[in-house]
């Protein structure tokens, strides 16, 4: 069934210390430095996991956990986008997943593919964003941070527990803040 809205699309990530978010968000592997440098974070939950400890038992994960990962996730993700465009990137990682094809005016294909269900609808090319502008924590945040590029597109990117008890993972909510005003989102489940 083709949906014509105004969907919003979130995505929910699962993070451990082996995820590189660079290669299957953006298509361009992280670097081994970010790597050493969240290594410590995922030690220090694997340590606590050992325990049986629970996250409400953490005191101040904000800058135990959330902070220190978010600081590497901010400087990697901004080194990847210096040699690479990784604003049209993690905007095509948004709008797609396994059971749904979100085809948006902002892709740079006018035919959708690779979908039989939807072989002929044809979409309006719009551009992706080009530059990022500013990728920070949101303020008086320490669980979130928030991409803003140009052509008034804006992610944030809020990361927390996947669980009550404690485990060497972390979950990425990401959800589209602001987009262009022209466009409009054509939903096909299948």
């Amino acid at each position: 069934m083709l949906k014509y809205g105004h969907e919003i699309p979130k995505k929910e990530s699962i993070i451990s210390q082996n995820f590189d978010f660079g290669k299957e968000w953006l298509g361009w592997a992280c670097s081994e430095e970010y790597f050493e440098e969240v290594k410590p974070i995922f030690d220090y939950l694997l340590k606590l996991k050992a325990e049986g400890k629970y996250w409400k038992e953490i005191k101040d994960k904000g800058n135990k956990v959330y902070v220190p990962f978010l600081n590497a996730f901010i400087k990697e993700f901004c080194n990847i986008n210096k040699e690479h465009n990784a604003a049209g990137a993690i905007i095509k990682f948004l709008i797609s997943d396994d059971n749904r094809t979100q085809q948006p005016s902002a892709n740079k294909h006018t035919r959708v593919k690779n979908n039989p269900k939807l072989d002929g609808v044809e979409i309006k090319p719009k551009k992706l964003p080009e530059q990022i502008l500013e990728l920070d924590f949101k303020e008086r945040s320490k669980n979130t941070v928030v991409l803003t590029m140009d052509k008034g597109w804006s992610l944030s990117f809020r990361i927390h527990n996947a669980s009550t008890k404690v485990e060497p993972s972390l979950k990425f909510d990401i959800q589209l803040q602001s987009r262009p005003v022209y466009l409009l989102y054509v939903n096909a489940r299948w």
